[in-house]
């Protein structure tokens, strides 16, 4: 019996079902396309689970593919895709909401931080210091530069060389997108004993890195 039949009968599965046309080919890989209002698949762009170990999570356009992970796991790799629907459905406040924000006094790095902390939680990002799981803003030469430090100490680039006003809006989004992913994370930890590795590589998906 394949990983895909075990973790068919999992609520993770139906959650899938709302979102996404399933279809098996290619011996046992599984395509999810995203669902038209008329509720057929849109072929242009959609994911693929291919079978193997480990288990490969590919983003498809067209016949093209390429690889965002791997999982050990079936109902992890279930689990990424889930939390990537999510994340293609988030609303945060609007671009035009965060350039009325940070258009209301002259920014300097000092009332950035203090407009951040209006926005975000404190845990969730830092500027100037580089924090583990957090968003982080520095100042460079060339402008400023967003990143992300994960639980092992990896700096994962985001966005560089942009201007303070830039630099807010990408932090606002990706701080908010950290806070999403905890909140949905917490409701599947426990249920599906998700390893600390485990949790990276969602993360890393999430912020599509």
């Amino acid at each position: 019996m394949s990983w895909f039949t075990i973790n068919k009968t999992k609520s993770l599965y139906k959650l899938l079902e709302t979102d996404y046309a399933i279809g098996k080919f290619d011996y046992d890989d599984v395509y999810f396309y995203h669902k038209n209002s008329s509720g057929s698949a849109d072929l242009e762009t959609g994911y693929v689970l291919v079978q193997g170990s480990p288990i490969k999570l590919c983003k498809v356009q067209r016949d093209y593919k390429t690889e965002l992970a791997e999982f050990h796991r079936g109902i992890i790799a279930l689990l990424a895709l889930y939390l990537l629907t999510v994340s293609r459905k988030s609303s945060f406040p609007s671009r035009d909401e965060m350039k009325k924000l940070l258009e209301r006094d002259e920014i300097n790095i000092h009332s950035a931080e203090m407009i951040l902390k209006n926005v975000l939680k404190s845990g969730s990002f830092s500027v100037g210091e580089e924090k583990r799981n957090r968003i982080i803003m520095e100042a460079i030469a060339a402008g400023y530069r967003i990143s992300y430090i994960n639980e092992s100490n990896e700096k994962l680039l985001i966005a560089d060389k942009k201007l303070l006003n830039q630099a807010m809006l990408v932090m606002c989004h990706y701080g908010l997108l950290i806070e999403e992913f905890e909140c949905l994370l917490s409701k599947w930890r426990k249920k599906l004993n998700i390893t600390e590795e485990e949790e990276e590589v969602l993360r890393k998906v999430y912020l599509g890195k």
